[in-house]
């Protein structure tokens, strides 16, 4: 993964995996991502969440969509779904699309012959 959100939110739903929903306060996530310096939250979305959770779904083993929740005119909380990547034509994707990150020396040399 190449942006450090998206390891990082990885680990945090990976460990709340078996509830398969979870929600956070929008200020306590950034908290935990380190990405207090977003104080709008189209930035925080656009150039933490969104990435983050697009990385997430290519390369690993869980599908992650979310919903936004507002408290009167602000945005307060954002709820998770997890979901586990159970079929293997998925994972088998999953883990093409990883080994074409780790080396893409391989697919260079594929499409040269």
């Amino acid at each position: 993964m190449k942006s450090q959100y998206s390891l990082r939110l990885y680990e945090i739903l990976k460990s709340y995996e078996y509830q398969h929903k979870r929600t956070f306060d929008i200020d306590e996530l950034k908290k935990m991502l380190s990405a207090e310096n977003y104080n709008r939250f189209p930035d925080f979305k656009r150039y933490v969440l969104e990435r983050a959770i697009r990385e997430i779904n290519d390369l690993s083993d869980l599908n992650i969509t979310y919903e936004v929740i507002k408290k009167e005119r602000r945005f307060a909380k954002i709820e998770f779904v997890m979901k586990i990547k159970k079929d293997v034509k998925e994972r088998l994707a999953t883990w093409a699309k990883i080994d074409e990150v780790i080396n893409p020396a391989k697919k260079a040399l594929r499409f040269s012959k």
